[in-house]
C-alpha cells in the first residue's frame, strides 16, 4: 500500500515490520478458514463445481504454506506476497471464465454470481500484499483480462447469455470493480501520507530526545526520565541511583588533538558506557564532557560497583587518538521527598570530591536522614 518496501512499513500499532508480518500471516490463516468453510457449504448443498474440488485444497495449501513461511522464513516475505496475489487472481479469473465457457448453454447463475461477488477480493488483496505500484499493475491487468475478454466474447457470440441480461449485469459489475480500484488507490494514498507524517514525527521526536553527537539521550530526555523515576520512588519505594561522570582533563584533549578528536572521545565513551549498562539504565549526555546515568532499581552500593566498572573500562580502553582517557564519577541515591535537582546536586558534590582528590576515581554522596546526623561524601 506504499511505494516503500512493504516489510519496512510501520503499522498503526507502532510495532513495525514484525506486526506487519503478523498481520499478513493472520490474513493467510483467515483465508484458509474461509476457503474451507466455503467448500464445506457448497459441498453440503451440492454446489461444489468440479474444478473447485481440486482448486480449494490447492489454495488452502498455498495460503497455509505462505503463513508458515512468514512464521519460520520471514526472508521469503516478498515471494509469499506475490504468490498469494497471483494464486488468488488466477483462481478467480479462471473460475469466472470456466463458468462462462466450460458448459453448453447459459452459465450457471449461482456459479456466476458467486465468482462475481468474490472479484473485489483480488484488488483488495493486491493493495494489501503488494506495493502501490505493483497493486495498480496487477489490478489493471486483472480488470482488462476479465472484462475486456468477456465483453469481446459476448460481442462475438461465444458466450450464451441465456434468458438473463448478462451484458447489462457484467457492465454494472465492471463499473463497480473500477470504482473499487479507485477507492483502494485513494485509501493507499491516504495511508502513505499517514506513514510519511508519522515517520517524520517519530524522527523529530527522536531528534528532540537525543544528543546529536553521541546518539544517547540529551539533557531534556534525562530530566523527563529522572522526574518519572523519582515519582516511582515516591509511590512504590523503587530505589534509584544516579551517576554523574566527567572526563578528566578533557580541555587538554581538545587543545592537543583538536575538537574533532574530542568529539570522537565523547562518541567512543558513550558507546563504551552503553556496553556496561543494563537495559533498564538510562545513559545521557548531561552537557559538555559530562554524562549522567540513571540506574533504576539500584541501591547505592550496586551503583558504586557499576560506576567502578565504567571507570575501569574507560581506563583500560584504547581510544582512537592513542592517549589514555580517565573519568571521575559521583554517585548518589535518591531518597523520598527529594527533588530531582537536589539528587543531581548531591551527585555533583561527589563528582567534585573525586576531582579534588586526584581524578580517575569514584566518590559517593550518602544522605543520612537520621536525626542528629549530616549528609556527607564518602572517601572511597
Amino acid at each position: 500500500m506504499s511505494t516503500l518496501p512493504p516489510s519496512m512499513l510501520p503499522n498503526a500499532s507502532g510495532s513495525g515490520p514484525n506486526a506487519e508480518l503478523r498481520m499478513l500471516r493472520n490474513l493467510l490463516l483467515a483465508g484458509c478458514v474461509a476457503v474451507l468453510v466455503n467448500a464445506l457449504l457448497e459441498f453440503s448443498h451440492g454446489r461444489l463445481s468440479p474444478w473447485d474440488r481440486w482448486a480449494y485444497p490447492l489454495i488452502t495449501v498455498v495460503f497455509a504454506c505462505g503463513a508458515a513461511m512468514l512464521q519460520w522464513r520471514p526472508r521469503w516475505e516478498r515471494l509469499v506476497r506475490r504468490v498469494t496475489v497471483v494464486t488468488l487472481n488466477v483462481y478467480l479469473g479462471a473460475a469466472l471464465y470456466l463458468v462462462l465457457l466450460a458448459q453448453h448453454g447459459p452459465p450457471d447463475l449461482y456459479q456466476l454470481v458467486s465468482n462475481l461477488y468474490w472479484l473485489p477480493l483480488t484488488y483488495g488483496c493486491a493493495f494489501i500484499f503488494l506495493s502501490r505500484r505493483d497493486a495498480l499493475i496487477v489490478s489493471a491487468c486483472m480488470y482488462v483480462t476479465l472484462f475486456g475478454g468477456i465483453f469481446w466474447l459476448l460481442q462475438h457470440g461465444v458466450i450464451d447469455p441465456g434468458p438473463v441480461p448478462l451484458g447489462v449485469i457484467l457492465s454494472n459489475v465492471a463499473i463497480a470493480q473500477l470504482i473499487y480500484v479507485v477507492l483502494l488507490l485513494a485509501i493507499s494514498n491516504l495511508r502513505l501520507d499517514y506513514l510519511r507524517t508519522r515517520e517524520r514525527a517519530e524522527w523529530m521526536q527522536q531528534i528532540a530526545a537525543s544528543d546529536p553527537l553521541t546518539g544517547v539521550a540529551n539533557r531534556r530526555a534525562l530530566n523527563e526520565r529522572l522526574v518519572g523515576s523519582m515519582a516511582l520512588l515516591e509511590r512504590h519505594g523503587q530505589p534509584l541511583s544516579l551517576l554523574l561522570l566527567d572526563i578528566d582533563e578533557f580541555k587538554q584533549i581538545n587543545d592537543q588533538h583538536g575538537h574533532a578528536c574530542g568529539d570522537a572521545v565523547l562518541v567512543e565513551l558513550a558507546g563504551l558506557m552503553s556496553e556496561q549498562l543494563r537495559v533498564s539504565d538510562q545513559l545521557g549526555r548531561w552537557g559538555g564532557e559530562e554524562f549522567l546515568v540513571l540506574a533504576a532499581s539500584t541501591p547505592l552500593e550496586a551503583a558504586v560497583e557499576l560506576a567502578e566498572r565504567i571507570r575501569s573500562a574507560t581506563q583500560a580502553h584504547r581510544f582512537s587518538h592513542g592517549q589514555p582517557v580517565t573519568v571521575s564519577i559521583g554517585v548518589a541515591q535518591a531518597v523520598a521527598g527529594e527533588r530531582p535537582e537536589q539528587l543531581v546536586a548531591r551527585a555533583d558534590v561527589a563528582l567534585y570530591e573525586a576531582k579534588r582528590r586526584g581524578r580517575n576515581q569514584v566518590r559517593l554522596h550518602r544522605l543520612d536522614t537520621q536525626p542528629g546526623t549530616r549528609a556527607g561524601t564518602d572517601t572511597r
